[in-house]
């Protein structure tokens, strides 16, 4: 037998400064004056309030309180005796702090993520282990500059070489921790703290999930002046062996901006020491610069530098690969993803002169990458081990092209082929000599949900 159990709460809809008038309305026990509820914030007036009652193990009462008010030069909300707030048109005027609309003391978001191939699950399917909850974090506010964001988070920082979401992939990447941010004017300073079990355990803390990490620290600072900004970052990353005792390795370094006039500089440089997996010494380095001249007519080209240090395969001793760990890294090794997209971790490196070139014109984007590949480390020779291949890896291109067709629908096509060497089949496998390449389609629709259209 099924069983199901509705409880009704109060769902909140909220808006308060899109032109026109917008209105929310909420199923409540009660509307008017609460004077126990504060909802976190200040100078929110509790006069006026929707609430919900709910009983709980027949002695426990939960009350689930909703208020609308207007912050600042917003336009006023009105209410009527039934709880329906409404919002007349105006719009927002800038608050104390460069603070837009209502100052709360929390929030909080939630984000699922289905991933699939269309044809994976059966029509009449009950279940599948394709869903799941890719952010589930709340906020508060300690003081105007102090926070506190704990959960399932996404990390971005910099241009996502160290931590990013992976923007490419079916399914993106977040962390379970505990963020601390302290954000004052032009300076921020972030703190991420996580410890991971694989499950609720009374007698051991052995972690055996694959691919990820027992416990991992963080420090990131960042500064903006006149024409540049600048970030440094520290972070501890600790793996569970086998053997049930722990690898810790340190990666430590900057990421830059330069203004230039009209040249974009972008610098960074880390270097990383400690443990492997394999308890071998880690001594690696990882250096990028970039350069970009945008230019009044929508063309901008680029030209940069990203080296990874690698390991020969001539030494069993020390670990010299640089792990670009939680980065979105489909964004700089070419689109075919040869490099660090689940692949080349402790491996022979890579050192990758790249040329781009990107036009924008009115609702079009064309984008053009010619990336050279050569390894950092030592390539041994299969057929002969006492000889070394050639550092030169390959040369891949990769076209892009975009058209936006409506606000919220978007179209894209790319094409890219690799122009594969020898050197390349010996670390990587197959056939160099066959055609290699690869085409893709996608249709991006990303509907506003908040925005309110006035036709």
């Amino acid at each position: 037998m099924n069983t199901r159990i509705l409880k009704r709460i109060a769902v909140t809809a909220v808006a308060l400064t899109l032109p026109g008038f917008a209105s929310a309305f909420t199923i409540a026990d009660d509307f008017g004056p609460f004077p126990n509820a504060t909802f976190g914030g200040t100078g929110i007036p509790n006069d006026q309030v929707a609430a919900s009652k709910q009983i709980v193990d027949g002695d426990v009462t939960i009350t689930i309180a909703l208020a609308a008010t207007q912050r600042y030069g917003n336009p006023t909300v009105t209410w009527d005796d039934e709880g329906r707030y409404t919002a007349g048109s105006g719009s927002s005027i800038e608050g104390p702090n460069n603070t837009e609309g209502a100052l709360w003391n929390f929030s909080f978001y939630i984000g699922l993520q289905d991933v699939r191939t269309w044809g994976s699950t059966s029509q009449l399917n009950i279940s599948d282990g394709f869903f799941s909850i890719h952010e589930a974090w709340g906020e508060v506010d300690i003081s105007k500059q102090f926070k506190i964001k704990l959960g399932r988070q996404e990390l971005v920082y910099d241009n996502h070489r160290i931590f990013g979401n992976v923007n490419w992939a079916q399914q993106g990447r977040s962390h379970d921790l505990v963020l601390l941010k302290f954000e004052k004017n032009k300076f921020k300073w972030h703190t991420g703290l996580a410890y991971n079990q694989d499950k609720e355990q009374l007698s051991t803390n052995f972690y055996s999930v694959e691919n990820n990490y027992k416990t991992m620290q963080f420090i990131w600072l960042h500064s903006e002046f006149e024409n540049t900004r600048g970030s440094i970052l520290f972070l501890n990353n600790g793996i569970q062996n086998p053997d049930t005792t722990m690898s810790f390795s340190q990666t430590m370094g900057t990421y830059l901006n330069f203004d230039l006039g009209n040249l974009k500089m972008n610098v960074g440089g880390y270097y990383q020491m400690g443990k492997d997996n394999l308890k071998k010494k880690i001594s690696a380095g990882y250096i990028n610069i970039e350069l970009s001249w945008p230019l009044s007519f929508g063309l901008t080209p680029s030209i940069g530098l990203e080296y990874l240090s690698g390991t020969d395969q001539s030494n069993a001793l020390t670990n010299n690969s640089f792990s670009p760990f939680f980065g979105t890294n489909h964004k700089f090794n070419g689109h075919m993803d040869y490099f660090y997209v689940g692949n080349h971790m402790n491996n022979v490196g890579l050192t990758n002169p790249y040329f781009r070139l990107v036009y924008k014109l009115e609702k079009w984007v064309l984008n053009g990458a010619i990336h050279y590949f050569s390894s950092a480390g030592n390539i041994l020779d299969p057929s002969d081990p006492t000889n070394t291949l050639k550092n030169y890896l390959g040369t891949e291109a990769d076209l892009y092209v975009s058209r936006k067709i409506l606000s919220n629908l978007s179209i894209s096509a790319g094409y890219s082929h690799m122009f594969a060497t020898i050197s390349m089949e010996a670390i990587k496998g197959g056939d160099s000599s066959t055609t290699n390449n690869w085409a893709w389609l996608m249709l991006a629709f990303t509907p506003d949900f908040m925005k309110k259209n006035n036709k």
